[in-house]
C-alpha cells in the first residue's frame, strides 16, 4: 500500500493498492474484494466505505465511471491480471468525483512496455475439504437442517495475460483473458448454482510524438448463472438462468502542451 508521509497537495483520504501488494496478499483475485484491505472499508463485493451504503460508491476504470446506474453497485467483472493498481478514496475527495456518498474505487489497468511479458495462472478451491456435519432431525423424523455433505462449494479460475512492444519506444499492447467458474449449493438443494464468466481485455498505447499519447482499450465480460434461486422448494427443471455482461470501448488522446497543461480528449 502506497501512502505519502505528508501530502500537502490534496485533502483526500484513502489508499493506493499497488501491483506488488495485490500479488502478495491472499485474496479471491477480484478488484471488488481487494478494496477491503483499505482501512474503513468492510462488507462483500459491494463494500461499505466509512459507514456508507453499498449502493453509494463510485466505481471507475481508468477514470471511466462504470457504476451501475440502476443499482449503484459495480457493473462488470474484470480480469485481475490486468490490474496495475487500485485507488481507494474513503473521504474528503474532490468535486470531480461527484455523485458518490460512499467511496471512490478507481481501477488502473496495465499498459505494455518495451519488454515482453506472459503470465498464465490457474486457481482452484474446493470447499468439500472443509469439516462437515450430518442432518438434524426432529424426534418424529422431520428434517430440521440438511446435511452439509449435500452442499457444494467449488471455484476455478484460468487466466492468461501478455504485454509488450508493437513498435519499440512507440506502440505497446497489453491483453488478457480469464475464465471463471464456480459451483455452489445451499444445504439440501439439488441443483448447484453454476457461474461461468469470460473476462476479456485489450489495450494499445502509442506515443508517435513526445507530446502526444493515444490509448485504445476494450473489454467484455459475458456471463451466465444457472440455477439462481437455490431453494429446496424449486425442482431443478424449474430453476432459472441469468445472462449478464457488458462491453466497453474507450479511446483517449492526451496532448502535453507544456509542464503545466494537458489537453485530454476521450470517448467511451
Amino acid at each position: 500500500i502506497a501512502r505519502p508521509t505528508l501530502d500537502v497537495e490534496s485533502s483526500s483520504v484513502g489508499e493506493t493498492l499497488t501491483k506488488e501488494f495485490l500479488e502478495d496478499v491472499p485474496s479471491d483475485r477480484s478488484y471488488q474484494r481487494i478494496v477491503q484491505f483499505t482501512p474503513g472499508v468492510s462488507g462483500g463485493s459491494n463494500p461499505n466505505v466509512m459507514g456508507g451504503a453499498s449502493q453509494e460508491n463510485a466505481w471507475l476504470l481508468d477514470g471511466i465511471n462504470i457504476s451501475d446506474p440502476v443499482t449503484g453497485t459495480f457493473s462488470m467483472n474484470f480480469n485481475y491480471d490486468s490490474v496495475q493498481e487500485v485507488q481507494v478514496l474513503t473521504g474528503l475527495y474532490k468535486a470531480e468525483y461527484g455523485q458518490a456518498l460512499g467511496g471512490i474505487i478507481n481501477v488502473v489497468t496495465e499498459s505494455g512496455s518495451n519488454e515482453f511479458d506472459l503470465r498464465v495462472g490457474v486457481d482452484y478451491e474446493n470447499g468439500q475439504l472443509s469439516p462437515r456435519r450430518d442432518a438434524v432431525y426432529e424426534p418424529n423424523g422431520e428434517e430440521i437442517e440438511s446435511s452439509e455433505f449435500d452442499a457444494l462449494d467449488e471455484n476455478l479460475a484460468v487466466s492468461i495475460a501478455s504485454g509488450g512492444p508493437i513498435i519499440k519506444d512507440r506502440v505497446w499492447y497489453h491483453g488478457s483473458y480469464s475464465f471463471a467458474r464456480s459451483r455452489h449449493t445451499e444445504m439440501g438443494v439439488e441443483a448447484p448454482r453454476l457461474f461461468r464468466g469470460h473476462y476479456l481485455f485489450a489495450k494499445v498505447t502509442a506515443m508517435p510524438h513526445y507530446a502526444h499519447r493515444l490509448t485504445l482499450q476494450g473489454l467484455g465480460n459475458p456471463t451466465t448463472i444457472d440455477n439462481t434461486l437455490q431453494s429446496n422448494r424449486v425442482r431443478p427443471e424449474a430453476e432459472a438462468r441469468q445472462a449478464q455482461g457488458n462491453n466497453l470501448f474507450h479511446g483517449k488522446w492526451e496532448w502535453f502542451l507544456g509542464d503545466s497543461a494537458v489537453l485530454n480528449t476521450q470517448y467511451t
